[in-house]
């Protein structure tokens, strides 16, 4: 009785040659990938530096253009600069109890206007 050759391989379409493909594939695919993923680390700090010096020299060019600021100097718009560094100053007793009063006579004044308009819809 004759061996069957083993030297042969099964038909093209069998499951066992298929899933073999497809691995074969996937890997290829991952093997590209990674390549890819390689490249773009090597490249990282060549773009970081690359947008480093882009970032420089933009805030280069903006300093060295003319602005408003570069004619007459407004010491106004300076000295909003400095009082807006510096803590407000604190209100006087003055002004506290000045706003204090302010507050009673308009609470007083709105007390007395509704009662006369209470008294204006129950009687007129």
């Amino acid at each position: 009785m004759p061996r069957p050759d083993r030297s042969k391989k099964a038909p093209s379409g069998s499951p066992v040659d298929a899933k073999k493909r497809e691995v074969h594939e996937r890997e290829t695919k991952l093997r590209a990938e990674l390549e890819r993923m390689q490249r773009f680390l090597d490249d990282a700090p060549k773009r970081r530096e690359a947008a480093e010096k882009r970032k420089r020299e933009e805030a280069l060019q903006r300093s060295a253009r003319v602005s408003r600021i570069d004619g007459p100097v407004d010491h106004r718009r300076l000295n909003t600069v400095i009082a807006a560094t510096q803590k407000p100053h604190r209100r006087l007793r003055r002004e506290r109890n000045h706003d204090q009063l302010l507050f009673f006579f308009l609470l007083t004044l709105f007390v007395i206007v509704i009662y006369w308009a209470c008294n204006k819809l129950m009687h007129g």
